[in-house]
């Protein structure tokens, strides 16, 4: 919808394309005929020509933040508030360099001041509008929260400036304030709340919900800092529910792990080498699959473990990192191998036995837990 700006708003007048003719009138006499045709116009006075053009740019750009104000269609809400002061002073900033065509009457000396009058017509609104349109994004995600506050300045001068031009100069005008609208609704998503995603290992029949509500798996959404609570449930699968936090600007991935629900429970011999104990906790992990951990290592399935650990000298500073091998069997062969090595962490003569327990403890659980979450746990007990 951006592109349909552009008809018939850079032909040629007087023989000169509009970017020629606005170079070529950046100065001149502001007459009675440029007085008729100017819809946006600011006067501005100072010490010096420079000065009493700056003044007159800003001056302009009050003249359209008030032209936001005076529009019937709009709501209070836009009119008043964040909204008209977020343009108010993202104009004052950035137009120099976001308003395109805007013409200066020649500097005047009034008394000990000049005076110069900046205006644009709807050719140079237009100019502008086609320029402004063209910056805008197709894709939000990954943009971060300047980026993002730059494209809403964007937003806010094209929409005050859709308005400042009779609606019939602008092809398809309804639909350009609405995509418009849409864009500056997802940046404030984006800006204001977190957003989560529910991942799952693979794809099955299920239904999901958040609070209540039905939602998908594999899709982003955006909500208000807060704490939910989701269930999920699959045919042949245990029910999970879960909570977790929201802050504003958190981008989570919520984990669901498919539990199958086994007619029986399956024996596994589980055998870990740990410079630490941590087979208990391994062993709850598979309690929670539905299989029985066992020390008979004639069974058909077999989980080996093997944890080890490095210590990391970095000037006066010692970090320790824990790495852990998993290796699944099943019928005497090889099922699948995952490989993972935790973040080094900084331990000193009197904490590091505490931190290696601790953090061992957690790397097992975390571990297993992610290994069963991703593979088919049916595929491989059966």
């Amino acid at each position: 919808a951006f592109d349909e700006i552009a008809v018939g708003s850079a032909a040629p007048v007087g023989g000169k394309t509009l970017d020629a003719q606005s170079k070529s009138h950046a100065q001149q006499d502001f007459t009675s005929l440029d007085s008729a045709s100017a819809l946006l116009k600011g006067i501005g006075y100072g010490t010096s020509p420079k000065k009493a053009n700056v003044d007159a740019l800003g001056q302009l750009s009050n003249t359209i933040v008030a032209k936001v104000k005076g529009v019937t269609t709009m709501s209070q809400e836009e009119k008043k508030g964040v909204y008209t002061e977020m343009l108010a002073n993202d104009i004052a900033i950035h137009s120099n360099s976001l308003l395109k065509g805007v013409k200066f009457s020649t500097p005047t000396k009034e008394g000990k001041q000049y005076k110069v009058v900046a205006w644009m017509t709807q050719q140079s609104v237009m100019q502008t509008l086609q320029w402004l349109m063209s910056t805008m994004p197709t894709n939000l995600d990954g943009m971060t929260n300047v980026e993002l506050e730059k494209v809403m300045t964007s937003i806010h001068l094209t929409t005050a400036l859709i308005f400042a031009v009779p609606p019939k100069a602008i092809p398809k005008r309804d639909a350009l304030l609405k995509t418009l609208s849409g864009l500056k609704q997802e940046i404030e998503k984006r800006v204001n709340f977190g957003s989560f995603i529910v991942s799952l290992p693979q794809k099955v029949k299920y239904a999901l919900s958040l609070n209540g509500k039905k939602i998908e798996a594999e899709k982003r959404y955006y909500l208000p800092q807060a704490k939910y609570n989701i269930h999920f449930t699959a045919d042949g699968y245990k029910k999970i529910s879960a909570s977790f936090f929201l802050k504003r600007g958190d981008r989570k991935v919520v984990e669901i792990p498919l539990v199958p629900v086994l007619e029986q429970k399956v024996d596994v011999f589980v055998r870990v080498v740990s410079p630490v104990p941590v087979i208990n906790a391994i062993e709850q992990v598979l309690l929670d699959y539905g299989m029985t951990p066992v020390q008979d290592s004639s069974v058909r399935h077999s989980v080996v473990i093997q944890m080890s650990g490095n210590t990391i000298t970095v000037g006066k500073y010692r970090k320790y990192q824990l790495i852990m091998d998993l290796h699944a069997f099943k019928d005497g062969k090889k099922y699948k191998i995952v490989h993972y090595e935790y973040k080094p962490f900084f331990v000193t003569p009197e904490t590091e036995k505490q931190l290696i327990q601790k953090n061992a403890r957690k790397v097992a659980v975390a571990v297993t837990k992610q290994f069963f979450a991703k593979i088919n746990v049916k595929d491989y007990l059966k």
